[in-house]
C-alpha cells in the first residue's frame, strides 16, 4: 500500500506541540463543519480507493476521508476548503474518540498553520487543552495519520487521472537508495566552510554558518555520493533561521534526490507552547529525479518536529 512506501521518509519526533486554550468559537466551527458535510454527504462525490479508504469531495477538495481497518474499527478525517484538519472521529472496538482542532497561524512562513487540538473526547471523558503529556503521543500520531491520509488520497486520485508523474513505488526505491548511502561508510571529499561569528565584545553576538560538505565512498573517491549545504544565522540566542540542501547522486554521478529545507524559529516573550517561548517549523521540499529529469516533488511541513502537512507539488 502507498502508506508503507511513504513511511520511509515520514519521520516524526515527539515534542511539546499543543496549544492550550478554551475556544467556544472554534468548537462551534468544527461542529458546524461536521454537520454541514454529513448533511449533504449524498450530494458530494464519493470515491472508493482500494476498498479501505473512501473520500467525499467538494469542488475538488476532500471534505471527509474514512479508513475502514476492520469491523467496528474506523477513523474519519474532516478537512475544510483550505485543506486544514478540523476534526477526527475514531471508533475502536465500539469505543469512540473525538479530536477537535483549530488551525493556528503561527507566523513562521507563508501558509504555515498548525492543527492545534483544543478538545479530546475519549469514550465518555472530555479533556480540554492543555493536555497531560502522557496523552501527547496518541494525539500527535493522529495528526500525522491525517497528513498521510490526505497525501494518500491526493496521490491516488492523481494516479487514476494519469496526472501523477511517478508511481509511489518508484519514489520508495529512490528513498531506499538515499538510506543506503546514509548507512554506508563515506569519506569526506571536501569541506568548504565560510562560517563566521562575532567576538561579542564590540558588537552583538552572532554566528552565521555557510558550509558545504561533499561525501563519497571510500572505494571510489572520484565521485560525490552526497552533498550537504547549510546556510543560516544565529541572532545571539538560538538559531533563528537555517536553510539546508541535501543532494544524493547514484554510481553514475547523476542526481536522483534533492531536499531543500527551511528551518525557522520564532521567539516571543509569552509562552507559546506549553510554557516554551519559541516555535520551530521545518518546511521540506523533496524532489526526485531519473536521468536528470524531475519526476516528482513533495512538500512536507513540520511544526516542532511533528509532521502536520504533506502535499504533492
Amino acid at each position: 500500500m502507498l502508506h508503507n512506501s511513504l513511511l520511509i521518509f515520514l519521520m516524526m519526533a515527539l515534542s511539546f506541540t499543543l496549544f492550550g486554550q478554551d475556544n467556544a468559537e472554534a468548537l462551534k466551527k468544527v461542529k458546524d463543519h461536521y454537520y454541514s458535510v454529513n448533511d449533504i454527504l449524498y450530494q458530494l462525490e464519493r470515491i472508493n480507493l482500494n476498498g479501505e479508504v473512501f473520500v467525499w469531495m467538494k469542488d475538488g477538495v476532500p471534505q471527509k476521508i474514512s479508513k475502514y481497518r476492520a469491523q467496528a474499527n474506523t477513523v474519519e478525517f474532516y478537512f475544510n476548503e483550505n485543506k486544514e484538519l478540523l476534526f477526527i472521529f475514531e471508533q475502536i472496538d465500539s469505543v469512540e474518540y473525538r479530536y477537535y482542532f483549530e488551525s493556528i497561524d503561527i507566523g513562521l512562513s507563508e501558509k504555515a498553520t498548525f492543527p492545534a487540538l483544543f478538545r479530546h473526547i475519549d469514550d465518555t471523558q472530555t479533556f480540554e487543552a492543555p493536555f497531560n503529556p502522557k496523552r501527547l503521543q496518541q494525539i500527535l500520531l493522529k495528526i500525522t495519520e491525517a497528513a498521510q491520509a490526505y497525501l494518500f488520497v491526493e496521490t491516488s486520485l492523481a494516479l487514476q487521472k494519469n496526472e501523477a508523474i511517478a508511481d509511489p513505488r518508484d519514489i520508495s526505491k529512490l528513498e531506499m537508495q538515499a538510506v543506503e548511502i546514509n548507512q554506508k561508510a563515506v569519506d569526506t571529499i571536501a569541506v568548504i566552510d565560510r562560517s563566521k561569528s562575532s567576538d561579542g565584545e564590540d558588537e552583538p553576538t552572532y554566528f552565521c554558518v555557510d558550509k558545504t560538505i561533499q561525501l563519497g565512498y571510500a572505494s571510489d573517491s572520484g565521485g560525490i555520493r552526497k552533498e550537504m549545504h547549510e546556510e543560516g544565522c544565529d541572532g545571539g540566542h538560538m538559531l533563528t533561521q537555517l536553510n539546508e540542501s541535501v543532494q544524493y547522486f547514484d554510481q553514475a554521478g547523476q542526481l536522483f534526490r534533492k531536499s531543500e529545507i527551511k528551518n525557522i524559529e520564532r521567539f516571543s516573550g509569552e509562552a507559546l507552547l506549553y510554557g516554551k517561548n519559541s516555535i520551530r517549523s521545518k518546511e521540506e521540499i523533496i524532489s526526485y529525479f531519473r536521468r536528470e529529469k524531475k519526476i516528482e516533488t513533495l512538500k512536507l511541513l513540520f511544526i516542532n518536529d511533528v509532521l502536520v502537512d504533506i502535499r504533492r507539488l
